[in-house]
């Protein structure tokens, strides 16, 4: 319930700001609210938000090919958890 009514403030949020900007001719920061309050809205939805990456899913993808590397290739060290 608490996950859905940020969902539902921020989506509010993000187009009240927006409007205000946009009227006041600042088209720029207007599409960067928009862009912002929907990033973080669909972090928010239920169901949806869990499919998307996060900061340890990230990490793992870009850095444990280069641990891999270094452990096996650079250190000479055989670990079994990158297996």
């Amino acid at each position: 319930m608490i996950v859905g009514s940020i969902c539902i403030l921020t989506i509010c949020y993000g187009i009240a700001g927006g409007v205000r900007l946009w009227k006041r001719q600042s088209k720029y920061d207007a599409f960067l609210l928009f862009l912002f309050c929907g990033f973080i809205a669909g972090y928010f939805i239920p169901g949806i938000g869990n499919a998307w990456p996060t900061v340890e899913n990230i990490y793992s993808f870009l850095y444990e090919r280069v641990a891999k590397y270094m452990f096996e290739n650079v250190l000479n060290i055989k670990l079994e958890a990158f297996r």
